[in-house]
């Protein structure tokens, strides 16, 4: 509903892609079935957190591994984490969603 908001369809496809993307990590960090409301600072400090140590390319280096997964695994393989700049576009994704 959020990416699909008549304020935000002008969006090009592919910045709605990535954005759904981000928020998809979110949602598996934090609980998808979770009411919004639920959703305290600290849970959003903890996603923070999992960002900071989720390997870049997750989705292609442990396919069908859940963020928190990706994590596990890729301590044991080294595996490059996301950039500054990666973890920064997620924090504002989140930011924007919970500002709508």
């Amino acid at each position: 509903m959020y990416i699909a908001a008549p304020a935000r369809s002008s969006n090009a496809r592919s910045s709605q892609k990535m954005e759904r993307s981000r928020l998809g990590v979110l949602r598996d960090i934090v609980g998808g079935d979770r009411p919004v409301d639920s959703i305290t600072k600290a849970d959003l400090r903890d996603y923070v957190e999992q960002l900071l140590k989720l390997p870049a390319n997750y989705t292609k280096l442990f396919p069908g591994k859940s963020p928190s997964e990706a994590i596990t695994a890729s301590a044991a393989s080294g595996a490059k984490t996301l950039s500054a700049a990666s973890v920064e576009r997620g924090v504002q994704a989140a930011k924007s969603l919970f500002a709508w």
